[in-house]
């Protein structure tokens, strides 16, 4: 993640939150490319502890939120170019469907909860919704 994070403090966040399915423990490792290149950081492993418990969407939202909450001076948004998005603005939105996460990471983190993460990630009306294009029942 970063030579600013405190893992130590972010691995007993999460583990005080609703995450299931998986197991934290904490890291570090040194870059060999930018920004970081050559300086030793600190990081979270993440391991599948129940398969059929593990939502990783709402993992990585719930981790997102909690660096986001903790380290709110260093948490920065980084430009994720592919060659569906050249210039790499938006991939978040992109990945989830929905343009209201990231507005919420950046203005209040802390507030974000195990409701939060579920009403991001529910698949509630799914099936209606893409019916018309599914090449499957």
């Amino acid at each position: 993640m970063g030579p600013w994070l405190d893992s130590h403090r972010v691995l007993r966040a999460l583990e005080n939150s609703a995450i299931r399915g998986v197991a934290f423990s904490e890291t570090t490792f040194t870059p060999s490319i930018s920004p970081y290149k050559g300086e030793p950081c600190r990081g979270l492993r993440m391991g599948v502890s129940s398969a059929t418990d593990a939502r990783p969407v709402a993992i990585g939202l719930q981790t997102l939120a909690t660096i986001a909450a903790l380290h709110r001076t260093h948490f920065r948004w980084a430009r994720y170019p592919t060659a569906a998005n050249p210039v790499g603005e938006g991939h978040l939105e992109r990945l989830l469907g929905r343009g209201d996460v990231r507005h919420v990471l950046d203005e209040t983190p802390d507030a974000v909860d195990a409701t939060c993460i579920a009403a991001w990630t529910s698949i509630s009306g799914w099936r209606e919704r893409v019916q018309d294009v599914l090449c499957y029942d």
